[in-house]
This record gives structure tokens, sequence and C-alpha cells, in this order.
């Protein structure tokens, strides 16, 4: 069984978070990228910070990480950027075929 994970980050508007999912994608790094609105609340420098953003869920296998996270770092706007990594299985045979087939890893 492959070692699937979600990679979470959060852009500050739409039009970023679409280039960098352009980019992974294209480069099959990740079978499929979600993009939800949401509003952050965090402290930045001493203050409470209330902001819209972009919520980015990266699909792919563990053997991406590494990449997708460098693509993070390099190209987001933000100082120092959120890169969560989850694992997860699917129990779904057909989707993690998908999934496989979609990613340059397909191992």
């Amino acid at each position: 069984m492959k070692n699937y994970i979600i990679i979470e980050t959060t852009y500050p508007n739409k039009a970023k978070a679409k280039n960098f999912t352009n980019d992974i994608i294209g480069k099959r790094l990740a079978s499929c990228v979600q993009l939800t609105k949401i509003e952050s609340n965090y402290i930045w420098q001493e203050e409470i910070i209330n902001e819209k953003e972009i919520l980015v869920r990266i699909k792919t296998v563990k053997s991406n990480c590494d990449k997708i996270s460098k693509i993070i770092k390099l190209s987001h706007p933000y100082k120092i950027p959120e890169i969560i990594v989850i694992d997860f299985t699917s129990n779904n045979k057909d989707y993690s075929a998908w999934m496989s087939l979609n990613l340059l890893d397909n191992k």
C-alpha cells in the first residue's frame, strides 16, 4: 500500500493559490488539490490577526513531500508558510489507483 499524505498550506488569495496549484499539478506532484475559503485567526509579531485566506489541501504520496514543501517555501508570499502533513489511507481501491495514475511517482 502506498504512503498517501495530505499537505495543507494557506495562501492570501485565490490567484496565488491557483498559481501554486497549477504548478504542482502540472509537474504531477499531486493528484488532487482542493481550495477552500477560510478565516484564519493567529498571532503574528505580538498582534492578533484575523484574515481571509485560501486553505490548500494537496493529495499526494509521501515521496513527493519534500519537493512540494520546497516549492511552497521558495514561492510563497508569507515569510513562514504553513506546511502541515497528514498521513492517510484510502479504503477505495479505485480512488487509490486513480491517485497513483495521476502522480509522477507512481511506483
